[in-house]
């Protein structure tokens, strides 16, 4: 995974787009136009593109001389096949080049349709003295309160450091920046459109959501801290309004926590299998998913030590309820088999009527043992005390 990246700014108005992509240069030419149609100051534009070395169809394209008919610049970097979709995107931010002031989460199927929309992206950062926020624009597949495709300032990301999490082998780190944007009262949704092309579309790498959702929602201590980390930029001084903002923070995580609660299991595996492609929901993880689903596990395992330290039984037996939800520890069976198996709807029952009064602390603690013990043996974990 990769480390801190610190990247200088050399021009605060300049947007750099980055996305991967992989055969799909009928897009990409479709792309293209709608920016050279509907983008104000080109000169103050580029694109920065992940592709898999073995992708020779999109290297080709790339080095066929295309990029002469277009007025904004177009860059790629050819790179191995990663294990997380974020991963491409550090490692295109790394490379970039012309350190803008402003980088846009992208993609392949992306049209822009309207004019001077990089004019409304520039004004938008530029009315906030720190520059901290997240920009969004409108498409037809998400409501307003959630930015898929959008924008982060350079002085946000050399606050953490990475343009998205490595976690997430498909969905997830949209959803990160909108929640920890959400928290710091800086999530920004502009009345500019941008259209998908071929619709919405399945998703390749989709398997397994309920496992990665209950991640997403285990981690959202690590949102927290960085949604505190960059309210400290916006109020260096923690005056009046610097608290006004933690205070309003708090109430919007508080909301996260509870639609987390009760939030449907079956909805979750209903998604997955609606959005998953056909071939995902026939075929075997390979190893890149493994590898990210391990690292997953071992963020879990480090939450869990930090639970038990607590004293908090309930959560780390949650926690473990997570792991053993993972495609790592039910590989031997049909991946259908898997889902079903993941959902746990008997042991989440179990488990709730646990987290009532305190004199079922004895029987979580069994419970606690007995999903221990499902684990693997060289994995380590912290005893809870008796």
């Amino acid at each position: 995974m990769s480390l801190y990246i610190y990247k200088p700014i050399d021009n605060p108005q300049h947007i750099s787009i980055l996305f991967p992509t992989r055969n799909r240069t009928h897009y990409l030419d479709n792309l293209f136009d709608s920016l050279e149609e509907n983008t104000g100051e080109k000169e103050l534009v580029d694109i920065w593109i992940y592709v898999d070395h073995d992708d020779l169809v999109t290297i080709d394209y790339l080095e066929s001389g295309m990029k002469e008919k277009y007025s904004f610049g177009i860059h790629y970097v050819v790179g191995d096949l990663t294990v997380s979709q974020g991963e491409m995107s550090n490692i295109l931010r790394e490379k970039c080049t012309t350190n803008p002031g402003i980088y846009g989460i992208g993609g392949d199927k992306l049209l822009f349709v309207t004019p001077g929309w990089d004019t409304l992206v520039r004004e938008e950062f530029n009315k906030y003295p720190d520059r901290i926020a997240f920009v969004s624009l409108t498409d037809s597949y998400h409501d307003k309160h959630f930015g898929a495709y959008g924008f982060l300032s350079a002085e946000w990301l050399n606050q953490t450091g990475r343009f998205l999490s490595e976690y997430f082998p498909f969905w997830g780190d949209d959803l990160c920046i909108n929640q920890v944007a959400s928290i710091i009262g800086r999530n920004i949704q502009l009345d500019a459109r941008v259209k998908l092309q071929g619709g919405k579309g399945k998703t390749a790498r989709l398997r397994n959501w309920l496992f990665w959702k209950r991640f997403f929602n285990d981690t959202l201590i690590e949102r927290v801290e960085e949604a505190e980390q960059l309210r400290k930029i916006i109020y260096p001084e923690k005056n009046a309004d610097y608290y006004q903002n933690l205070e309003e923070g708090n109430k919007i995580i508080s909301n996260f926590q509870n639609y987390l609660k009760f939030e449907p299991e079956d909805e979750i595996i209903a998604l997955e299998l609606r959005c998953s492609s056909p071939e995902t929901l026939k075929s075997q993880p390979n190893e890149h998913y493994l590898l990210n689903e391990r690292r997953a596990i071992e963020r879990l395992k480090q939450i869990l030590g930090r639970y038990l330290q607590q004293g908090n039984l309930f959560a780390a037996t949650r926690i473990l309820l997570h792991i053993l939800g993972s495609y790592h520890f039910f590989k031997e069976y049909e991946y259908q088999r898997v889902l079903w198996i993941a959902n746990f709807r008997w042991v989440f029952r179990l488990y709730n009527a646990l987290n009532r009064p305190s004199k079922y602390s004895e029987y979580a603690f069994c419970i606690y043992r007995w999903l221990k013990q499902l684990l693997s043996k060289s994995s380590t974990f912290i005893e809870p005390k008796s």
